[in-house]
């Protein structure tokens, strides 16, 4: 083997592996952040980790301003299979449009599926541009009675 076709084989092989890193890194799953108050980007007061909850539910917290678009993110109520129970919104209680935190309020009217014990509620960063780079979540593990 000549030392050209060496070195376009080796430029190839980078290429083929450059490829692939794309690939998967394109399928990374949405970053989620524990909630804790070492948060950078969200902390959520109530509810909190494990807590009985009922409707309607009172959310409340603060967040930077970048997790909110038009002043509001989503969040969903999902059961311990992951299927979704209610989805709504948080809404920014002052200036969303910078990078400080900023205080939210929501409130979840929802109805406990018979024989569910456990479930997550998933603070969503509100994401208009559909880029999953950009796609942040928060969950919180909660209980009902």
């Amino acid at each position: 083997m000549t030392i050209k076709r060496f070195c376009i084989s080796i430029f190839i092989l980078c290429l083929v592996v450059f490829a692939v890193f794309l690939y998967v890194k394109q399928g990374e799953a949405p970053t989620q952040i524990q909630n804790t108050q070492e948060n950078k980007d969200i902390v959520i007061n109530n509810p909190q980790a494990d807590q009985i909850i009922t409707s309607p539910l009172k959310l409340s917290g603060k967040a930077r301003g970048n997790w909110f678009f038009e002043a509001s993110a989503p969040v969903e109520l999902v059961d311990e299979k992951g299927n979704r129970i209610v989805e709504k919104y948080i809404t920014a209680q002052g200036e969303w449009m910078t990078t400080d935190f900023v205080s939210f309020e929501g409130e979840l009217v929802f109805t406990i599926p018979t024989g569910v014990k456990k479930g997550t509620l998933i603070f969503k960063k509100d994401n208009p541009s559909g880029e999953a780079k950009f796609d942040k979540s928060v969950s919180v593990p909660v209980r009902f009675e």
